[in-house]
């Protein structure tokens, strides 16, 4: 059963980092700039909120 978890969580990670890699592309080619602190920002609220559903996942 440990097997599975760890491959699961794996998995999981992995899928989080192509999606915020693909959303951060998307965002900031459509800006046109690297410069745009509008996505920056989302893209932090989107890390603070991943990071507080991994500290409760049972709520």
């Amino acid at each position: 059963m440990g097997d599975q978890n760890k491959d699961l969580g794996r998995r999981a990670t992995e899928a989080t980092v192509k999606f915020v890699a693909v959303l951060s592309v998307m965002i900031f080619v459509a800006a046109g700039s690297l410069s745009y602190w509008q996505g920056w920002l989302f893209l932090q609220f989107l890390r603070l909120d991943h990071r507080d559903d991994s500290l409760f996942p049972e709520i």
